[in-house]
């Protein structure tokens, strides 16, 4: 039977492809068996060239270059180490520190083995972070800066941690009782010859996510620990008590889509948002768990994710609905030190934040803005926005955005008050959509707008907000402080505010504040 596999990218110059577990990446010396690059070969009519190998027992992104210009091309990148290789990993045991960097010259041995040898081993270098602890492992980000031989499987053994699963280091009666190699080739980023960047991302497979399940479950723990996952349980940090270990996460869902570190690390390209993440099988609200933590001194970037909400709630704190393992409900922790009376403008910037992912996922839906702070679908609210502050000297000290989104909920499953008003991604797409990668999109989206935001003031989110506004060209009746406004909509402010003309011409700005949309009337 052919193994089979995804195309992640392909153009004139490389292909990258989902490489399976158990499938060398190039010939064997039985040249019987399968390998990657001859089954793309007969999907390509002229030869492929390699670029970097994954080891068989490793699953994950794998780039080929298309012709020899690209090859030299890429891999002086790989040479001048210009490449970042992202790998998810579970190791056996619990690491201590948050982050690290592995630096530990290595060498073969014999027999394909490799090891530790200061003396006479070539650099190598390894850095990495934890994203989950377990009750006996631990879940890593690791990114080799160096690509020596069975690098991170090495490095990690050294420390006392083997990679679970691992058939060459560790203990061998240990490592046989589980189902694969926990080694995931998540993505890569580089410059494609053209000059143009490329990230490439990689899903974890279901042998993967499945095996780790096990272990959050206990079906996987090490004989003599405990049998259940650490969700709950004290973390080797010191944590704030106001936030969770992000150990604590959760690993199953009604609609079968895990919401986890491994299903939203994949897609993030950010520096700062996203890179500390914190998952809740159930909590009060997400905005509340990032305001408390943002009062501790909390960096900037932290995001709080949880399957349901017991709190949750939107503008003018009314009640959202919050069902369990089937929305996306985050909240991202801000720190733009801004003057109050812009900081409002913060919920435009993650709408249209929310509008670039959708249409990364879902392209054939037709997400629009329909202000202040909400992304609806064919008239339908698809997702709300809400926007928390506090101030100190005058500026903003932390602003917390959360979002809540409908992500795989069936049109049956809500409530008789929202069955007309509402919708979600997979009543729209037809079938379920991931929700990790809908986090790591809108992170990534939210960052880059941000930081625009930042630099050069609202505009250019304006614009783009414009193509998509809902309320444009709508007859529109307005509750702001008290005063009713009816007319017709012409679009957004300079400073995000709402412009009408009524019969008498063009009504005063409506801001941000305590403001209904009583009635709708479509244009014409």
């Amino acid at each position: 039977m052919t193994p089979a596999f995804d195309i992640l990218y392909q153009d004139d110059d490389v292909v990258a492809a989902a490489k399976p577990e158990g499938l060398a990446a190039i010939p064997e010396s039985d040249l019987a068996k399968p390998c990657l690059l001859g089954l793309l070969q007969t999907r390509y009519p002229t030869p492929l060239y390699v670029v970097h190998r994954l080891d068989k027992e490793v699953s994950g992104v794998i780039l080929f270059a298309r012709h020899a210009a690209a090859h030299q091309c890429l891999n002086d990148q790989f040479a001048a180490r210009q490449v970042r290789k992202t790998y998810l990993a579970v190791l056996h045991g619990v690491v201590v520190e948050d982050t690290g960097v592995i630096e530990a010259p290595v060498r073969q041995f014999g027999s394909g083995r490799m090891g530790v040898d200061g003396a006479r081993g070539k650099p190598a270098a390894t850095a990495f972070r934890v994203l989950e602890r377990l009750a006996a492992a631990t879940v890593v980000e690791a990114s080799p800066t160096t690509g020596r031989r069975h690098q991170l499987r090495v490095h990690f053994y050294s420390l006392g941690h083997a990679i679970v699963g691992d058939p060459r280091y560790g203990e061998r009666n240990l490592q046989r009782r589980f189902p694969r190699l926990m080694l995931h080739a998540a993505s890569l980023e580089l410059h494609l010859p053209s000059g143009r960047p490329l990230h490439v991302a990689c899903p974890p497979p279901p042998s993967f996510v499945e095996a780790l399940n096990a272990w959050r479950d206990g079906r996987g723990a090490e004989p003599g620990t405990p049998g259940a996952a650490a969700t709950g349980a004290p973390c080797p940090r010191r944590c704030q008590e106001s936030m969770p270990c992000i150990g604590a996460m959760v690993s199953s869902s009604a609609a079968g889509d895990v919401l986890d570190a491994a299903a939203v690390t994949p897609w993030l390209r950010t520096r700062r948002l996203g890179r500390r993440l914190a998952f809740h099988a159930r909590t009060d609200s997400t905005n509340l768990r990032v305001a408390a933590a943002a009062r501790g001194g909390e960096p900037e970037g932290l995001v709080v994710v949880s399957e349901e909400q017991t709190g949750g709630r939107g503008r003018l704190g009314r009640a959202w609905f919050s069902p369990p393992g089937v929305n996306l409900y985050a909240s991202v922790l801000l720190r733009p030190g801004v003057a109050p009376d812009v900081a409002s403008q913060v919920s435009l910037v993650a709408a249209c934040a929310l509008l670039r992912a959708v249409a990364a996922l879902c392209p054939a839906a037709p997400a629009q803005w329909k202000w202040p702070n909400d992304v609806v679908i064919g008239g339908r609210k698809l997702s709300g926005i809400l926007c928390d502050m506090e101030t100190a000297g005058g500026r903003v000290a932390h602003l917390v955005v959360g979002v809540g989104v409908n992500v795989n909920i069936g049109r049956g499953d809500f409530p008789p008050e929202l069955a007309a008003s509402a919708t979600s991604l997979a009543a729209e797409a037809g079938g379920p959509v991931s929700r990790g990668r809908l986090l790591g999109e809108w992170l990534n989206a939210m960052e880059a707008l941000y930081d625009g935001w930042l630099a050069a003031g609202l505009a250019p989110v304006l614009a783009e907000l414009a193509a998509a506004a809902y309320l444009d060209g709508r007859v529109v009746t307005i509750e702001a402080a008290g005063t009713e406004y009816t007319g017709v909509v012409l679009g957004t402010s300079a400073r995000g505010g709402l412009r009408l003309r009524g019969p008498d011409g063009e009504l005063p700005e409506i801001l941000s504040g305590n403001v209904r949309v009583r009635r709708i009337e479509p244009p014409g």
